[in-house]
């Protein structure tokens, strides 16, 4: 008998999700936003994850997952895509508890399970406070985009394993430099 992926509801008209939480998961070179909602289908809690920096790879998405018990699948912004039932949507990978790999779907698809509107935060303007500050029904805020790719907090982090005096400062030169690029922009 196959068994219907979670990204669809058990019943034909679910009524609106339930928020329980905004929070993040970080894992190492892996952080991830996640806002959790109980659908009104009764098959557990499905995350909303939007990537902080890389995209996880399996092995975070299962500890996500095993961390958090009640967590019936975490659907992850990708960075394309899909055409879908109402044009050109933002794709989703979902990962299932107790699945052997993920698969792909889209935005509508959540938005059917989950019956309620969702936010989007793109690549450039995934801010952690802004995110963290998030509850349904907020209106939205103005964001600066920002370049994802000037996130020092990995960087920073490596210098914990730099034992060589100087690689550790050429590696904090490199922060320092990222960081007034960042401060003379805002």
């Amino acid at each position: 008998m196959r068994r219907i992926p979670r990204i669809f509801s058990r019943t034909a008209a679910p009524n609106p999700a339930r928020f329980i939480s905004n929070t993040t998961f970080d894992y190492p070179f892996h952080h991830l936003h996640l806002l959790t909602w109980l659908p009104s289908d009764g098959a557990g809690p499905v995350a909303l994850a939007h990537p902080l920096n890389a995209m996880p790879h399996e092995k975070v998405m299962s500890d996500l997952i095993d961390l958090d018990e009640a967590l019936s699948a975490v659907a992850v912004v990708r960075g394309d895509l899909s055409d879908g039932p109402h044009g050109w949507e933002v794709s989703l990978d979902i990962w299932e508890r107790g699945a052997q790999e993920s698969y792909i779907a889209s935005w509508s698809d959540l938005l059917q399970l989950l019956a309620t509107a969702l936010p989007y935060w793109g690549r450039g303007l995934r801010q952690r406070p802004a995110m963290l500050a998030w509850r349904p029904g907020a209106a939205p805020q103005p964001l600066r985009p920002v370049d994802d790719h000037l996130d020092t907090a990995d960087i920073s982090a490596l210098l914990a394993d730099v034992t060589d005096a100087r690689a550790a400062r050429a590696l904090r030169a490199v922060i320092a430099d990222i960081q007034s690029a960042d401060a003379s922009e805002a």
